[in-house]
């Protein structure tokens, strides 16, 4: 969950929103950003004829930093970290997003899908 409470509209924020609504209590918040280049997730070699190019190709790599608002020990998400990240390449027109969450918490959390 993320936004504000009572906000009139979810898909869009507007600015004077930000002074009279409060983030709902159980929402992740925003902790920073990181920008870099892609990272290789696996070693890779051209086959089947495949031209041989830069592994992994060149581009950009945005990493967004969620952290639950709760304190340690007060809610069983405390201490939950959560990253999406982003990665755009040169010259070809697609993008892949994934989340990674880790646990810096002292309980074990189950996540449902």
């Amino acid at each position: 969950m993320g936004g504000l409470e009572g906000a009139p509209e979810y898909g869009y924020l507007e600015a004077e929103w930000l002074e009279t609504r409060p983030a709902p209590t159980n929402a992740f918040m925003f902790a920073g950003y990181t920008v870099g280049k892609p990272q290789a997730p696996y070693p890779w070699t051209p086959k089947f004829g495949a031209p041989a190019g830069p592994w992994p190709p060149p581009g950009r790599r945005l990493t967004l930093h969620f952290r639950s608002p709760r304190h340690p020990g007060a809610d069983p998400v405390a201490g939950l970290h959560v990253d999406v990240h982003h990665e755009m390449y040169v010259g070809a027109p697609i993008m892949t997003k994934w989340v990674t969450v880790s646990n810096g918490g002292p309980s074990e959390v189950v996540i449902e899908g």
